[in-house]
């Protein structure tokens, strides 16, 4: 039983990765954004640095 508990833990630490950069593309794209709109360049700044951070 302690096998199968272990292997559990492994697949849950595998799954995190492959779960978190599908969100970071979507901010990388999102931040690849041009407005004329202040705010909305500085909000897809924050979003294009966040998605660079996980990758």
């Amino acid at each position: 039983m302690k096998m199968m508990t272990y292997m559990q833990q492994v697949g849950r630490s595998l799954m995190i990765p492959i779960a978190v950069l599908p969100a970071a593309s979507i901010l990388v794209r999102i931040g690849d954004i041009k407005s004329n709109i202040p705010w909305v360049d500085t909000a897809a700044s924050v979003c294009k640095l966040g998605g660079n951070a996980i990758f």
